[in-house]
């Protein structure tokens, strides 16, 4: 883990950089019945182990079963196929001690899902995902570009109809080209 490039030596005498260095894309399928959604997307990597992709994080000494927990972590690991994740535990909150990292565990993103509610969290939010991605989908059929915006506050998806042009100009938008090139991606 404190190699610079995917096949470089390790060196574990020297400070870790923390900069992102290892990136990729990934490409997945959302399934539901007969529908398909195709997904791709970067991925920053915090390690990789034997071409093997690893999610590191830190967390206070004390508040590792909760920070382990953390729907939104588990969730980024598995869309890019991280199968671990490895947490520095560092010392307690307002001491000297918070900064330094005594302990490293690891959990397999398998093993976290196990607990609590993070399966069924982690299902509704995949079929929330879906649903969205799916009436997008469906709007792009007949139109040439649309914006999606989520309002948390009133729990509402909002697809609105913008031109090509529009979405380009705006960075925001999703053009039924790109959904075609999305699709032929395998």
């Amino acid at each position: 883990m404190t190699t610079v490039s995917p096949n470089g030596t390790a060196d574990s005498d020297s400070p870790v950089d923390n900069r992102p260095i290892f990136e990729m894309m990934v490409r997945s399928d959302l399934v539901v019945g007969e529908e398909t959604i195709k997904l791709c997307c970067g991925a920053e990597v915090d390690a990789l182990r034997e071409d093997e992709p690893i999610e590191l994080k830190t967390a206070a000494q004390g508040n590792d079963s909760g920070f382990l927990r953390n729907m939104r972590i588990v969730m980024q690991s598995e869309i890019v196929g991280e199968r671990n994740i490895g947490a520095g535990m560092k010392g307690k909150w307002k001491t000297d001690e918070q900064y330094i990292v005594h302990e490293v565990i690891e959990k397999k993103v398998e093993e976290i899902k196990a607990t609590g509610d993070i399966s069924k969290n982690v299902a509704m939010c995949y079929s929330f995902l879906f649903t969205v991605l799916s009436k997008v989908k469906h709007f792009l059929e007949e139109n040439e570009a649309c914006e999606v915006k989520f309002d948390p506050f009133k729990e509402e998806v909002l697809i609105k109809k913008i031109s090509r042009e529009e979405a380009k100009e705006n960075g925001n938008g999703v053009t039924n080209q790109f959904l075609y090139l999305i699709s032929r991606l395998g």
